[in-house]
């Protein structure tokens, strides 16, 4: 097991032997714990949005196996044979746009929840800026 170096003593020394700098930390500890929640917030959308996309190709892998079971049925003629890979291959053509569709939805739901995310502590961060 490796020790992570606890840095805390050592800036603590630097900004004592520096007199211009200011003495109070909580600001860094502030900026450190609210830089934090927010990395917290974006995974978390993050993580909703792959869990949502590990169903949608869950969903779709099941959609795929049971159409293959279909050519797993014996057939009398060559031509049977054939009618059902078509069959099988139009099954999966016209079921593919509404997949894609759905991921396209969920890519978009996380893009709007980040961006609205990033605007308010955009608007956060100014907000304090101009207190200051």
């Amino acid at each position: 097991m490796s020790n992570t170096p606890d840095f805390t003593a050592m800036f603590e020394q630097m900004f004592q032997n520096m007199p211009q700098m200011p003495k109070d930390f909580s600001a860094f500890a502030n900026s450190t714990k609210e830089a934090a929640e927010f990395n917290s917030k974006l995974n978390s959308i993050a993580l909703e949005a792959a869990q949502k996309n590990a169903e949608l190709s869950a969903k779709w892998t099941q959609d795929v196996l049971s159409n293959m079971g279909t050519l797993n049925t014996p057939q009398d003629q060559p031509a049977d044979y054939a009618k059902v890979v078509k069959d099988a291959a139009e099954a999966q053509v016209q079921g593919t746009p509404e997949r894609l569709s759905a991921f396209a939805e969920v890519a978009k739901t996380a893009q709007i929840e980040a961006v609205e995310l990033i605007m308010n502590k955009t608007k956060e961060i100014q907000a304090q800026a101009t207190k200051a």
